[in-house]
């Protein structure tokens, strides 16, 4: 990543204390992210103006709930470095947005642990359940439990953030839920999943897996219709491996026949994007009706 968040050295840092931003000028080192829910209650963001304050350090008392038990989380694992989108991407920079966004699927796909606050709607929350809410779930697979109605797993930013960690670690409400490339296991052992999304398979396995993921990726929530195809990119990108052809905003050229085949079940309501945070991002009301890709691609 182009910055990190600096948590310190392990053992010379309290778990409390304040940490700084860190421009990491091509250095490689280990680093966590935090995948989360922005919601509507205010809290911090970097900015133009604010970039070198946070250089030099952001203090303990501004940092919001989630934040900080995501940074507990990670000192107490020995990590010194957190990537969290709203202070490693100056959300005032347009064209720092755009370069940084662009390459989010990588920043997830390269971390070694991706803390999921998934149960908290907003920084606000912290990741941690009350021992009063804790309570044994009851469901039959993560993806047919109430899990995947968290607040987290309903963002659409956050689908390719969850496919494409190597690891995850899910904060629910009820138990923590491990995932990774190997294992898919909840406290309660319950938890099954559908082994093809995460499965190395053959180039046509995978390009079925690219229109299932479009599918699930089309009921989840999005703030702005112009991020439709950015907040798909990174697994698009991985894609592209296999791919013999280009991507066409959405589909794939080797397979363009087959790919067009698409339709919307409500022509009233095509798809269940809504209002849900990321407020930084805005300057005015958004137009009605945006540019977003051609009429015959499924994000039109």
């Amino acid at each position: 990543p182009t910055r990190v968040l600096d948590l310190g050295y392990e053992g010379q840092t309290p778990l409390k204390a304040d940490i700084c931003l860190y421009e990491t000028r091509n250095e490689r080192a280990r680093y966590l992210t935090l995948s989360h829910c922005w919601g509507t209650s205010q809290h911090i963001v970097t900015k133009k103006d604010n970039l070198q304050l946070f250089k030099n350090g952001i203090a303990w008392k501004n940092i919001p709930n989630t934040y900080r038990d995501a940074i507990i989380f990670a000192r107490s694992l020995g990590e010194r470095y957190l990537w969290i989108d709203s202070l490693c991407i100056i959300q005032d920079d347009n064209e720092d947005w755009l370069r940084e966004s662009a390459k989010m699927g990588q920043v997830y796909q390269q971390s070694y642990l991706t803390i999921a606050a998934t149960s908290a709607p907003d920084g606000a929350a912290g990741m941690y359940a009350s021992q009063t809410e804790k309570r044994r779930p009851e469901h039959r697979g993560f993806d047919e439990s109430g899990h995947d109605m968290a607040p987290l797993l309903t963002r659409a930013w956050v689908y390719q953030e969850r496919v494409l960690s190597s690891r995850v670690i899910h904060f629910c409400s009820g138990e923590l839920v491990w995932e990774c490339n190997q294992l898919f296991a909840c406290e309660c052992g319950d938890v099954e999943r559908d082994e093809s999304q995460r499965a190395t398979q053959s180039p046509k396995l995978r390009r079925d897996r690219f229109r299932a993921s479009i599918i699930e990726y089309g009921k989840l929530n999005l703030t702005y219709a112009t991020d439709r195809l950015p907040a798909i990119g990174g697994i698009a990108r991985q894609y592209s491996w296999f791919a013999r052809g280009r991507y066409l905003t959405g589909l794939w050229e080797d397979t363009i026949v087959k790919d067009l085949q698409w339709r919307v079940k409500s022509p009233s309501k095509p798809l269940s994007y809504v209002l849900e945070g990321l407020e930084i991002l805005k300057e005015g009301p958004e137009e009605t009706k945006v540019f977003v890709a051609p009429s015959w691609s499924w994000a039109a």
